[in-house]
């Protein structure tokens, strides 16, 4: 779901149906309750609520690093889209994570993620997740992602949309 103070018009078309498809139908997306905060060429924002699903153990309100790589890994892949003029599929190759303070059930965090480069078929990408506040970094990440991968992707799911 977008944030109110964005209008789904201001994104570049190919993030539109990205966006569509992410936030609107996906049910981890939702289990997340992630929100679109800024999307364009230079960085993507979103905002998520840490469901206690993800608690590393039952009745412990600290949760699973994965959730955190969950976050990146999809705002990351949003980063790639942005950079690109046409909707491709894309797959993530590579994702290094760094894991710095853990995360409590209900908490609110923040991803910003951006696209630095392009090369060939490849996309480079880095980014944090923050606490509510913005200003402690809870995990960073850089990744890589290969464009024009085969397999049904966004490309086929928005298809007719």
């Amino acid at each position: 779901m977008m944030d109110k103070s964005k209008q789904k018009a201001d994104f570049p078309e190919p993030l539109q149906a990205v966006e569509s498809f992410s936030f609107d139908s996906h049910p981890l997306f939702k289990l997340l309750d992630l929100k679109v905060k800024d999307m364009s060429s230079e960085k993507v924002s979103v905002c998520a609520t840490l469901a206690e699903d993800f608690e590393f153990e039952e009745n412990s309100s600290l949760l699973h690093t994965g959730v955190f790589t969950i976050i990146l890994d999809s705002v990351f892949g949003f980063a790639v889209l942005s950079k690109l003029k046409n909707l491709q599929s894309i797959a993530t190759i590579n994702l290094k994570t760094e894991y710095i303070v853990p995360a409590s059930s209900g908490a609110q965090v923040f991803c910003e993620a951006s696209c630095y480069a392009i090369c060939g078929d490849i996309a480079h990408v880095r980014g944090e997740i923050y606490d509510s506040s913005k200003e402690h970094v809870l995990a960073t990440a850089t990744a890589a992602f290969m464009i024009g991968t085969r397999g049904p992707g966004l490309i086929m799911q928005n298809r007719g949309k």
